[in-house]
């Protein structure tokens, strides 16, 4: 547990190639199911990378293994962005980030050790994101999350999903709305 931050629940992992990744997790690892969303792009993300617009199009997936929800990020857009840096120097892919819900996001992104090192800030949707940057020491990055009742819910059921997995249909597409299945 992070005593500044809460505890780390994200691992996320950028990949060169996300079938292959998947197909790792889950049948080497027995990790899955994966929701896949792919092409998730800027059009309705608004994110400053390093003091610039930052554009992106990635596809994504996740998957929970208990506690830890598993996050895969393969760039198809290659424009500056803590994925595509990570890759670039990285290019067999591995932990790009570790990942926090913040309760209260003014105050930490206020907090000198984050304002030092934030290298990116935005929206995923309507949630606010911030990356502080690991790099300058070897570390991994920190995803800031902000905490709501719609992303809570939102890894709550994959969560869920996961948790109670038998090993079929090992990739799918996006996950449930709250009460689908």
């Amino acid at each position: 547990m992070s005593i500044k931050f809460g505890p780390i629940f994200h691992v996320g992992y950028a990949v060169p190639d996300i079938d292959k990744a998947i197909e790792y997790w889950t049948q080497v690892i027995g990790v899955g199911p994966f929701f896949l969303e792919r092409h998730v792009t800027g059009n309705d993300e608004e994110c400053v990378y390093k003091g610039k617009r930052c554009v992106q199009d990635v596809t994504v997936a996740h998957a929970y293994t208990g506690e830890m929800d598993i996050e895969l990020i393969c760039p198809n857009l290659i424009s500056p962005s803590p994925v595509v840096d990570f890759l670039q120097r990285h290019p067999e892919g591995g932990v790009q980030h570790l990942g926090v819900l913040v309760d209260d996001w003014e105050r930490t992104l206020a907090l000198p050790e984050v304002k030092r090192h934030l290298v990116l800030q935005g929206h995923a949707g309507n949630i606010r994101i911030a990356f502080v940057d690991g790099s300058p020491i070897g570390a991994t990055a920190l995803e800031l999350i902000e905490s709501s009742d719609e992303i809570k819910g939102k890894f709550a059921r994959l969560k869920k999903l996961c948790n109670e997995w038998d090993g079929s249909d090992p990739k799918r597409g996006r996950a449930p709305a709250p009460g689908g299945r």
